[in-house]
């Protein structure tokens, strides 16, 4: 959603003028502060993103002439983002314990690439601390960040914190059944390290018909073993190619990706997202 509303305000500001939009950042709340884009500068002096325990003035701005997103840090410039490069980027602060990181979305949309992380700075350059697509087997997903000319992609973004836990929504687009939209998936940061919950989070899907109709069920490409409980051997019940069902809830278990499906009868039961296609027509990207 929120993505939603910052193509919305991207989309205004470049056909309206800068001078005509207003956006402001968020104020912090629930650990997350939004830049939104750079569009009008906005900074803080709230958080210590360079981790050396002193509060630094983070701003984020655009230069209408060069058409750049810059990024500064006690006013020295960090990076910056050229649209005429076909580059634009994300940028909020997640402070999660006594930590803040810079989560930066990067879309490069000429490369067809979307890279999502949590950075800090260190002598005057980004220095990644976590990369989001290294929470989930890589080989599961489509091998493109963007896949089917444009129609799905892979995502996270920071929603709240609660502590140490970022909860985390966002969309991944699986090999097994297209796009799955997620919220509430958990991870805790201790020791400088950061931990999936294996705690199931909301998901759902938008599956499309053979004639590129959205509808609400999958049709199973072929027979599916669904299971009482995720990662367990005890089997639930056997999907039969050509039923239908829908995807409910998701869960991550060692970087694997499991989703809880209900059958149009009502059946519920945990399905693992692998390398193969399970479903006739795979979901494209719809925004949440």
């Amino acid at each position: 959603m929120k993505r939603l509303f910052k193509a919305t305000v991207l989309l205004l500001v470049l056909l309206m003028g800068l001078g005509c939009v207003s956006v402001f950042a968020s104020n912090g709340k629930n650990g997350i502060f939004d830049f939104y884009e750079g569009m009008p500068p906005t900074q803080t002096k709230k958080y210590d993103v360079t981790g050396d325990g002193k509060k630094d003035t983070v701003s984020y701005e655009w230069d209408e002439v060069n058409m750049q997103q810059i990024l500064k840090v006690n006013g020295k410039r960090i990076n910056n983002w050229d649209f005429y490069k076909g580059k634009w980027a994300w940028v909020t602060i997640v402070k999660v314990g006594s930590k803040d990181f810079l989560e930066l979305e990067i879309d490069d949309w000429r490369a067809l690439s979307l890279k999502c992380g949590l950075y800090q700075v260190k002598n005057n350059k980004l220095k990644k601390i976590l990369d989001y697509s290294s929470l989930f087997n890589k080989k599961t997903l489509l091998q493109n960040d963007f896949a089917d000319t444009g129609t799905e992609c892979s995502y996270l973004e920071a929603r709240k914190v609660k502590g140490d836990t970022i909860y985390f929504g966002g969309t991944l687009a699986t090999k097994s059944v297209g796009q799955v939209n997620f919220d509430g998936l958990k991870v805790k940061y201790k020791n400088g390290k950061f931990t999936v919950s294996t705690a199931a989070a909301k998901a759902v899907s938008a599956p499309r018909d053979k004639d590129g109709q959205l509808v609400s069920y999958f049709t199973a490409k072929k027979k599916i073993t669904a299971y009482k409980e995720a990662g367990s051997s005890a089997k639930a019940f056997t999907i039969a190619k050509g039923k239908q069902f829908k995807i409910t809830k998701m869960k991550v278990l060692n970087k694997q990706i499991y989703l809880r499906v209900r059958t149009k009868a009502g059946k519920l039961g945990w399905i693992k997202s692998g390398k193969a296609q399970l479903v006739t027509v795979r979901t494209p990207y719809v925004e949440e």
